[in-house]
């Protein structure tokens, strides 16, 4: 599936479809536009502001990502560049409270202290 670059671009799928999630992986081949704006989120789950798990692969020169509730915030600046304009695979994993980042099948980062996961949304 190849979507245009406008800010209203997106594949809505089923509902609740993370909400059963306790330990996941989500990966997909991505390329990047060269302008692409900061914060701009690859995917976002949730059920509005207060509550959603969102991965945003340019904040600067970092990786974000936040998952959150009513009760409760992990979020990470994960000090990585995502190259742009250039097709790459792009995976994050979470096992227990570990927390996993792969670019090209290269580990590049990992915390051991996620406190929240989709299950919790």
């Amino acid at each position: 599936m190849v979507l245009s670059r406008t800010d209203r671009s997106y594949v809505e799928l089923e509902p609740g479809l993370v909400s059963s999630l306790a330990d996941f992986t989500i990966a997909t081949w991505v390329k990047l536009p060269e302008n692409l704006d900061d914060y701009a989120r690859l995917f976002d789950f949730g059920t509005g502001t207060g509550a959603y798990m969102a991965f945003a692969p340019k904040a600067g020169s970092k990786i974000f990502y936040q998952i959150r509730n009513s009760s409760a915030d992990y979020t990470l600046s994960i000090p990585h560049n995502v190259p742009l304009n250039k097709w790459v695979h792009l995976a994050i994993s979470q096992n227990g409270a570990t927390f996993k980042v792969y670019l090209n099948g290269s580990l590049i980062f990992t915390d051991q202290q996620a406190a929240l996961r989709p299950v919790d949304l």
